[in-house]
């Protein structure tokens, strides 16, 4: 009963985890982001390179947590010393798995804008089709630009 209440705690600590929008995907916007202006430039693709997104900014995360306490909990009828190694051995499989299912695909796109010859590159998740010759808007300010292909 132990072991089923564990992999039910598991999952719903690691589920609203995975369900997050994405910070890097041009059709999804931040409370911050809607009703505001965007500049917005028409420019052509140059090249297009797939390339993965992954959240490195965490140490302890919720995949190690979840992890750890199911070895330890999944780990009952044990001794002490066997129990903190399924405990440490669940925490690195957890960490683990977080890292492959926070892990996405992307693109960086390589773009001139119309009448400039300067290329520059965005990043985004490859949500959406963008190829070598599409004319695109480039949208945003900063560090917080999109490429939308003009379809």
């Amino acid at each position: 009963m132990k072991s089923i209440s564990a992999a039910v705690l598991a999952l719903a600590l690691i589920a609203p985890g995975l369900a997050q929008a994405s910070e890097t995907s041009a059709r999804v916007y931040g409370k911050q982001q809607a009703l505001s202006q965007q500049n917005v430039k028409l420019g052509e693709v140059i090249y297009v390179h797939e390339v993965r997104i992954q959240d490195q900014s965490y140490r302890l995360n919720t995949g190690s947590a979840v992890g750890a306490s199911t070895g330890y909990l999944l780990s009952k009828n044990r001794s002490g010393s066997e129990r903190a190694i399924a405990g440490i051995a669940g925490g690195a499989i957890g960490t683990a798995v977080q890292r492959q299912v926070t892990k996405r695909k992307a693109v960086e796109i390589y773009i001139r804008l119309e009448g400039k010859n300067d290329i520059f590159s965005v990043v985004q998740d490859a949500d959406q089709v963008i190829r070598a010759g599409d004319h695109v808007f480039v949208s945003g300010r900063g560090n917080q630009m999109r490429v939308t292909p003009l379809r």
